[in-house]
């Protein structure tokens, strides 16, 4: 599992990233390129495990209201705790993929997804798949 120093470092790349970016004028336009692909995958990271962050503090909550005297509270907060609890399972499985780091030898990949935009082309540039 990911430690908070990890996921601190990552925070921290992605505020001198943006730092960078702000600063377009001094960077050169190949950098910038590769700037702005990190800086993506690098908030994805981060708005995951922001997310990840409420949904404990929603958990805690509804925790706390578990012991309420009133039943209907109670089963309520049962019902909100376990739907949380998956919530936050799944989160976290998708913070650990997003962790695993991409094979740059992978050629598979390729920017155009599944958008269909191989169909007007031979082969693709992006991911040197001749179609």
């Amino acid at each position: 599992m990911t430690t908070m120093l990890d996921l601190a470092k990552l925070k921290q790349e992605l505020q001198d990233i943006n730092k960078k970016i702000e600063d377009a004028l001094t960077t050169e336009s190949s950098q910038l390129s590769f700037l702005f692909s990190r800086q993506a995958e690098l908030q994805e990271i981060v708005d995951l495990d922001n997310e990840i962050y409420k949904l404990k503090q929603k958990l805690e909550d509804a925790t706390v209201l578990l012991e309420s005297e009133d039943q209907d509270i109670a089963e309520l907060a049962k019902e909100e705790v376990h739907k949380l609890q998956i919530l936050i399972d799944q989160k976290q499985q998708q913070l650990l993929m997003k962790l695993i780091p991409a094979d740059p030898n992978d050629k598979k990949k390729c920017n155009y997804g599944n958008k269909g935009r191989h169909r007007w082309r031979r082969s693709c540039s992006f991911c040197e798949r001749s179609i």
